[in-house]
């Protein structure tokens, strides 16, 4: 189970550093870097939070409106100090209320990833292969974002059940679950 190369992607994301490791978790699943677009926060302009909340419901309005094409949305955000429950609930109480868009629909090739605290948590857990990475610990870097390409990689094998772990993070459970109905969706058609 894996992305499919017969697919285009958009990924909405709230900086570099989080773009960085979904880009290098497709390209190592062989998606062409011609089939992704990236819609990221401008760095130092605002909460990047703020802005895949405000960018979600117009991705998610482009992707029904051309639902004739093979397209998947991807939608990362920091849980921050809250719950990966309430983020996705956020997002789409925002739909909701902003833009008249309902939520995803479960046939939608829609994923939502939310590392709980935030991206470089998920780096540091597959950097350090470490059992003591909690999701409470704030593990953020200063300055420009890290290289994360091996991460991502181990990041994709865990995906696709070729990296085993004894005990991951809830956020990463919750990731390979919004994964798993991804690829599903792909494999129907």
């Amino acid at each position: 189970m894996k992305f499919s190369e017969r697919y285009q992607y958009t990924i909405v994301c709230e900086d570099g550093q989080t773009k960085d490791f979904l880009l290098n978790i497709l390209k190592s699943q062989g998606i062409n870097e011609r089939k992704i677009r990236i819609n990221s926060a401008e760095a130092g302009i605002g909460s990047g939070e703020a802005f895949v909340r405000r960018e979600y419901p117009k991705e998610l309005k482009k992707l029904r409106s051309m639902s004739y094409m093979k397209r998947a949305l991807i939608v990362c955000t920091d849980a921050d100090l809250y719950s990966i429950e309430e983020r996705k609930t956020a997002l789409d109480q925002y739909c909701k209320e902003t833009d008249n868009c309902p939520a995803r629909k479960k046939q939608e090739p829609v994923m939502i990833w939310i590392p709980r605290r935030a991206i470089e948590n998920w780096i540091h857990f597959w950097g350090e292969e470490d059992e003591n990475v909690q999701e409470e610990t704030e593990y953020r870097h200063t300055g420009n974002p890290v290289r994360c390409k091996e991460e991502a990689i181990k990041m994709s094998r865990y995906l696709q059940g070729h990296q085993l772990v004894s005990d991951p993070l809830r956020s990463l459970i919750d990731a390979k679950q919004e994964y798993e109905n991804l690829c599903d969706k792909f494999e129907t058609e």
